[in-house]
């Protein structure tokens, strides 16, 4: 056979070369473009810590962890915005980070321990507010309760309250809880703050600033109102307002629209609209000069301007009972764990945990910032809710409290005893049993406590009325 009939048409082999070399540089730009895409839209992060047992994690703002280990941590990543978190026993921290293209990320994270809680009071209360020498709350019977600074516990029975908000400890405005009114509780004394006529009054809604500015939701209708009863309408929100957050001279209101939504609106008290917006939120919390608000929706809080545009997203999931501590600082908690945010630097750090691992129900900063309280729930029936405090200026706990701590509250036979530690000498409150008298249990508390090895001039003992 001719060997040239074995040979191909020469257009037909400069075609196949042609294909040949255009495969070769569609390879070539083909792994070209994935490089630059890769240099272009990559970039990393490289984390360590100094204590080897503690937990690196690297997530996305959905919190879908993305690589974790010990000691450090690296990760290439497309460019943007990720969560990296270091937690131990006990100790944790967490980040955001913004990652860019072709440059490293690069950041040691070593959380400091948390801080120690120490008892104030053992009773089931609620809607804490304090100062250096007040404390005022709500008691298990829905009364106006308050310590003072002698660590005296008052209490006034005229009204049971289903909702109270303070300005401080020493004036509030609260919803009666049997009649839906309003009342009014300054000097320590709760009196009717009647609606004006014309006001329809089922369930309200309350607020009221540092400044003492009071804010009332009806319905749909927001009111600013002054202690002299002068009451303007200064909001009308498209369905009921379910929730009021005040600070200085605004008011933000929540005013759910369906299950998920929620119409958002900062309102200053001479009804001038600063911003409205609906957003994915279940509860609303202003910083003192109204700069930024926190929303909270189920697992996720962000952090708006008043503007109510999206400025952090705080890097827990979880969180509850959040509250201002500064226009840059957010305490919340999450399970039994306390974390404050720092919106300057968008980083969260645990601070504190509730003794024995409760769950916290609530949390409140006095007005000088020098002191955290927590409320822990628990499932004892002697002690159904505990209060506790963390110092934000790393005060110190005396040895007595720490002790008292350690078996308080107790039961003997002719009585109980308690803890109050609110302010000067811890107060150890003797209860007796119902027919069982003061000198009957007093001696007998005194030797209790001596013989535990306390010091009884460190501390004042009190008796209070019987247990029934």
């Amino acid at each position: 056979m001719d060997p040239s009939q074995n040979q191909l048409p020469p257009d037909v082999g400069r075609i196949i070369r042609i294909g040949a070399i255009g495969l070769g540089v569609l390879v070539i730009f083909t792994v070209a473009y994935i490089w630059i895409s890769s240099y272009t839209n990559k970039g990393s992060i490289d984390i360590t810590t100094q204590d080897k047992n503690n937990t690196i994690s690297i997530t996305d703002m959905d919190h879908k962890e993305l690589k974790s280990g010990k000691s450090e941590v690296k990760l290439s990543v497309p460019k943007g915005t990720y969560f990296v978190s270091v937690t131990g026993n006990y100790v944790g921290a967490t980040q955001q980070i913004m990652v860019t293209a072709h440059n490293t990320t690069s950041l040691d994270i070593s959380p400091a321990n948390p801080g120690d809680t120490e008892p104030v009071y053992y009773s089931p209360i609620t809607h804490i507010s304090a100062s250096p020498t007040q404390l005022s709350y709500l008691d298990d019977a829905s009364n106006f309760a308050y310590i003072n600074s002698a660590n005296s516990v008052q209490t006034e029975e005229d009204v049971t309250f289903g909702d109270i908000a303070w300005g401080d400890p020493a004036f509030g405005l609260g919803v009666g809880n049997a009649d839906g009114q309003l009342y009014l509780v300054q000097n320590n004394k709760a009196t009717a703050f009647p609606f004006p006529k014309g006001v329809n009054t089922p369930g309200p809604v309350v607020a009221v600033s540092p400044t003492h500015q009071m804010y009332v939701g009806v319905g749909k209708d927001l009111y600013s109102v002054t202690t002299t009863g002068k009451w303007t309408k200064i909001y009308t929100a498209p369905g009921n307002i379910t929730q009021l957050s005040a600070t200085k001279d605004r008011v933000a209101s929540l005013t759910p629209t369906d299950q998920a939504a929620a119409e958002v609106a900062v309102t200053t008290s001479a009804g001038q609209q600063v911003s409205k917006k609906t957003l994915t939120a279940g509860s609303v919390e202003l910083s003192p000069s109204g700069q930024y608000l926190a929303l909270t929706n189920g697992d996720n809080t962000t952090i708006t301007d008043d503007q109510l545009s999206t400025v952090q997203t705080v890097p827990q999931s979880g969180i509850k009972n959040t509250v201002w501590g500064g226009d840059a600082t957010l305490y919340y908690s999450v399970d039994d764990k306390i974390w404050t945010y720092d919106v300057n630097q968008q980083k969260s750090q645990m601070i504190g945990i509730a003794p024995l691992g409760n769950p916290i129900s609530e949390l409140a900063v006095n007005t000088d910032s020098s002191y955290l309280y927590v409320g822990a729930t628990t499932n004892d029936t002697f002690q159904i809710q505990q209060l506790f405090r963390l110092g934000l200026r790393h005060q110190a706990i005396s040895k007595t409290v720490t002790n008292l701590q350690l078996i308080l509250p107790t039961k003997a036979d002719l009585y109980s005893l308690l803890l109050v530690n609110f302010s000067g000498l811890p107060t150890v409150l003797v209860q007796p049993v119902l027919g069982a008298t003061p000198d009957m249990v007093l001696p007998a508390a005194r030797n209790d406590l001596q013989g535990r090895g306390f010091d009884l001039g460190q501390l004042r003992i009190v008796v209070t009325s019987p247990v029934t």
